[in-house]
């Protein structure tokens, strides 16, 4: 057959087997490695998809459980201005009555200032009811100095509080828990509801510089609206307590402030009974300051932070603000970081369960390829020695050595038996017998001249060396090297005519054009061998 000047003759059957094998292998290896590049990109894929889940199932959850805190929130904030609104409101009614009466509306004279009698205890004068009046509709008034001259400025004023009663007692009605309703006056009296004895409380100056009364005053509130204090201590020994106040006048001057006192345990009940669980509910006043806490806890916050419905992380907590339309108040929830991350892990369950059985499975699958990959190497190297074994030397191809140094036209095969190995093992035992088994193939290893060179353990003591050789002279230099390798380990050999463990070897050198197989220079290495033996041993032969 010719083709382009270049003449190629007729392959032979074995080469044609030969080839046809190698080309099997090829593509089986071929195979092989695109099912492992195939498996290992599903696995990455698979975790990569899994893990986006999880993140994303876990950033939604956290998202889900700020929205959650968001709308308590507004519930709780809206809870609190419905409360406060029908305390404002019912100050504004009784603003609205005290202010008709001081224009000049009639009101009944049931109980009127003419009730009011001199204690010379105090220096100043209280109510007494007439007969048949009930303290459960009329307060307490008391007040210092003189007692009012009849159709007086201040008989008036007096008239005018006493007028507010039945609204009082409507006020105190509608909302029992409220310990308070009471009108102030800068004339120097008080008129509280309910009624408490002048022994346990009396009027005193030191009321009109109680916040409650100076936040109403014409100085601090100009425009005359429903302010509200601070919390302060009662003087009349009901607790802690805010109070809201209106003033009240006649034209442009300043009368008194009516006013009404919540307790700071009834805005503590509420925090309590409806605050989240992730959130540590406060209430704080303009400036920051703490109202009430949830448990009773210190807290106080920078009033430049307070505006609605903002999301503010301070010292590794998170701040949710709520401002109150009937105040100036705020109401904050305080989180900690760890606690909303916590609830989005555990809201994502079962998106983390699914991920961990991925991981699961894909460390399942890669234990097994690494175990198979472990019963590979255990399937074709030898245990006692590190060297490949006889199965690996079966799978071994003429087309394999040739890839390993395309350069080198040779190959050189050598055959090497330990010299009476048996009367090693009768005489020194077995365990003895493997250790010189190991010793003698490091040294046929360190005989090896590169990763070109193989050797394998074919036998109990026997080996085989396949060598990539440029001339067949550079064999039996390699040769002379083995044998030296193995006599200079000096390992005692009792049975043996040179006293210690020496190696025969018989071995071939050909053109890798000219064998048939790997097995074809197995087999004349061998021969090669028993000549080597036959001749005294402690040598080697090549044919």
């Amino acid at each position: 057959m010719y083709g382009r000047g270049v003449k190629y003759r007729e392959m032979p059957d074995w080469a044609l087997s030969s080839e046809l094998h190698r080309i099997v292998d090829m593509k089986k290896n071929l195979v092989a490695r695109h099912i492992s590049w195939i498996a290992l990109t599903f696995c990455v894929v698979l975790l990569l998809v899994s893990g986006y889940v999880v993140l994303n199932a876990f950033f939604q959850n956290r998202q889900n459980e700020i929205n959650n805190l968001l709308d308590h929130g507004r519930k709780l904030a809206t809870a609190f201005d419905h409360e406060l609104s029908i305390q404002a409101m019912s100050l504004e009614i009784l603003a609205a009555e005290a202010n008709s009466v001081v224009a000049g509306d009639k009101i009944p004279a049931n109980v009127t200032s003419d009730d009011l009698v001199y204690n010379a205890n105090h220096q100043g004068y209280e109510l007494v009811l007439p007969r048949g009046k009930s303290r459960n509709v009329y307060g307490g008034l008391t007040g210092l100095g003189e007692l009012p001259e009849p159709e007086s400025a201040l008989a008036k004023e007096v008239d005018m509080a006493l007028s507010l009663s039945p609204t009082f007692e409507q006020v105190i009605l509608n909302n029992n828990s409220l310990p308070w309703v009471y009108y102030t006056s800068a004339s120097r009296f008080i008129y509280m509801y309910p009624w408490v004895s002048s022994q346990v409380f009396f009027y005193s100056d030191i009321l009109l510089e109680t916040e409650f009364f100076t936040i109403a005053t014409p100085k601090n509130d100009p425009e005359r609206t429903i302010v509200w204090s601070p919390p302060y201590d009662d003087q009349a020994g009901a607790g802690r307590m805010v109070t809201l106040s209106k003033p009240i006048y006649d034209g442009d001057r300043f009368l008194g402030v009516i006013s009404i006192d919540i307790l700071i345990s009834d805005l503590q009940w509420l925090l309590d009974k409806f605050a989240p669980n992730q959130a540590t509910a406060h209430l704080v006043g303009l400036e920051g300051e703490c109202i009430v806490s949830e448990g009773d806890e210190k807290f106080s916050v920078d009033p430049l932070l307070l505006q609605h419905e903002t999301m503010l992380d301070v010292d590794r907590k998170t701040l949710m603000v709520f401002a109150l339309t009937e105040t100036n108040w705020h109401l904050v929830f305080e989180i900690d970081h760890s606690t909303i991350e916590m609830d989005a892990i555990n809201a994502s369950t079962n998106e983390i369960v699914v991920f961990l059985f991925v991981v699961f499975g894909v460390l399942l699958i890669f234990l097994i390829y690494q175990n198979m990959r472990n019963a590979r190497f255990m399937a074709m190297h030898d245990t006692l020695t590190g060297m490949q074994n006889r199965r690996s030397f079966d799978e071994l191809t003429l087309d394999t050595l040739q890839k390993r140094d395309p350069s080198d036209e040779y190959l050189g095969a050598a055959i090497i038996d330990i010299d009476l190995f048996k009367n090693y093992n009768d005489f020194y035992g077995h365990l003895a017998g493997d250790e010189a088994l190991r010793r003698v193939a490091n040294a046929i290893k360190n005989g090896l001249r590169s990763s070109a060179d193989q050797v394998f353990r074919v036998g109990g003591e026997e080996f085989i060396a396949l060598f990539s050789l440029a001339s067949p002279e550079d064999l039996p230099q390699i040769m002379d090297r083995l044998i030296k390798e193995v006599s200079d380990l000096g390992i005692p050999h009792a049975g043996s005519p040179f006293n210690h463990v020496t190696i025969s070897a018989g071995g071939i050198s050909a053109r890798l054009d000219e064998l048939k197989s790997v097995e074809e220079a197995y087999s004349r290495a061998d021969k090669a061998l028993f000549v080597a033996k036959e001749s005294g041993r402690n040598r080697w032969v090549i044919q």
